[in-house]
């Protein structure tokens, strides 16, 4: 059963328009460049000023909600919150975004805000699809965009798990950084070993975790030590490592087949893919 309507909100007859503008972005970089969340809001504001003819879009008053570094995989995202609030709270008139998936890449969450911004009374207009909530017609494409929208997602996620298996089964590194190894610069995607990451991981490691028992004493034995995560430069020139090794980063390590040389991705592995650091008969009895 839909929701009770309390008012029409989008009646503006004989005030401003309220528009709340949705604008996101996936990565770090496109923060950085700042290249689509500009192009973004280009593209909304020409939209609005192609309307302002209209009673109440002339001098409308336009909220920008901008998601920035966000997957839109989930509603768990804090200036999507802050939209749910608006409508509910009767705040907004309109929403606006660009293409229907800068809101959601998922039927189910569509469906939910599309219920909530019906419910409210609230107009939604996608700008790039040329789409609106103002006849039931357009309603039914929203929801046909949407499929073919998690279906190209969905294409996208079993050709990206096919060539990482297919990479991992001729013994090519899929990316990460893993301690003890680095990219091969002479051949594209094999490692290498670190001598001296790797001199850390043989000793201070599986050799420690032995003699020691547990995960736990490695970790603490390290900070005896003074052996902390490596420092690296990010492509953004952001400095990460440096910080003390906790005990799941220890596991993880000991548990990584990486370390005997074997390469594996989904149901893909192999073998002697590069040198290892330690013994299988080691690894075996560390696991």
């Amino acid at each position: 059963m839909s929701r009770q309507r309390k008012h029409k909100t989008n009646d503006t007859t004989n005030r401003r328009r309220r528009i709340a503008v949705y604008i996101r972005v996936s990565t770090q970089r496109q923060v950085r460049e700042g290249d689509s969340l500009e192009a973004q809001q280009n593209a909304i504001k020409a939209y609005i000023k192609t309307r302002s003819h209209e009673s109440g879009w002339k001098d409308a008053e336009v909220i920008y909600l901008i998601e920035k570094g966000r997957s839109a995989k989930n509603q768990k995202r804090p200036e999507l919150q802050k939209l749910r609030k608006l409508i509910e709270q009767h705040e907004v008139d309109t929403v606006i975004c660009t293409k229907l998936d800068r809101i959601t890449r998922s039927i189910i969450d569509f469906a939910d805000l599309l219920e909530l911004i019906q419910s409210h009374d609230v107009e939604f207009i996608s700008v790039n699809e040329n789409f609106d909530t103002s006849g039931p017609m357009a309603r039914a494409m929203l929801y046909i965009i949407m499929i073919f929208a998690q279906l190209e997602r969905e294409t996208t996620a079993e050709r990206t798990l096919a060539t990482m298996e297919d990479r991992a089964s001729r013994g090519l590194w899929n990316g990460g950084r893993v301690h003890g190894y680095v990219l091969d610069p002479e051949e594209t995607g094999k490692l290498v070993l670190d001598k001296a990451t790797a001199e850390i991981i043989k000793v201070h490691f599986f050799d420690a975790v032995e003699k020691l028992g547990s995960a736990g004493a490695v970790q603490r034995e390290l900070r005896k030590k003074q052996i902390k995560v490596p420092k690296h430069e990010s492509r953004s020139g952001r400095i990460i490592g440096g910080n003390w090794f906790d005990k799941q980063q220890v596991m993880r390590i000991l548990r990584n087949p990486v370390y005997i040389g074997r390469i594996a991705w989904g149901n893909a592995s192999k073998d002697d893919s590069h040198p290892p650091i330690v013994s299988r008969e080691q690894f075996d009895r560390v696991q």
